[in-house]
């Protein structure tokens, strides 16, 4: 996800809608407004291959006097994921996109000022750094039902994370559970 100052990039791993307590904040704020603004950015690769918009980046990409940056995060695999985007003209344009297991995503806000709107865009990378559109679903914020049940989830996994800690600190073999 590619951020620049004066906009935002929240990333909602895992949740088909977005709320405030689902978000990753990827881009915006203003430790990062002010980072891009002063040209200290820096970006956060977990190993993606490069595409033509990162070696932009890489390469001092600048916006308008604003430094480029991006962020790659793990996504949970076969769990539809959300992303929402704004920056400049390009108000908060959200979408959400089912991550396939072993594929890395390359998402950007694309404005076609000539049709007055704006466009989020979710790429496969290729091996050789291509670009592939993915199909993308639309996204809605996580009605009250929705932030329960994801909480619900949560404070499950916490607390069988915790029962596997203490299983190991005992030196018992915990049972095989499926990755998530």
């Amino acid at each position: 996800m590619f951020a620049v100052n004066g906009g935002a990039a929240f990333l909602h791993k895992g949740a088909a809608c977005y709320s405030d307590d689902t978000e990753l904040m990827v881009g915006g704020g203003l430790a990062n407004s002010f980072k891009s603004l002063t040209g200290t950015a820096s970006n956060l690769s977990i190993g993606m291959p490069e595409t033509e918009r990162s070696r932009q980046v890489q390469a001092g990409g600048w916006n308008m006097g604003n430094q480029w940056y991006y962020q790659e995060h793990e996504l949970p695999p076969a769990e539809v994921s959300t992303l929402r985007l704004t920056v400049g003209n390009c108000q908060w344009v959200s979408a959400a996109f089912m991550p396939v297991p072993g594929v890395d995503y390359e998402a950007h806000l694309v404005a076609e000022p000539q049709l007055k709107r704006c466009v989020m865009t979710i790429n496969r990378i290729l091996p050789a750094g291509d670009l592939k559109p993915v199909p993308l679903l639309p996204a809605k914020k996580c009605t009250p039902e929705e932030i329960a049940v994801r909480r619900a989830a949560a404070e499950e996994r916490a607390a069988m994370d915790k029962e596997i800690a203490r299983m190991r600190a005992a030196g018992v073999v915990p049972p095989v559970i499926a990755p998530r």
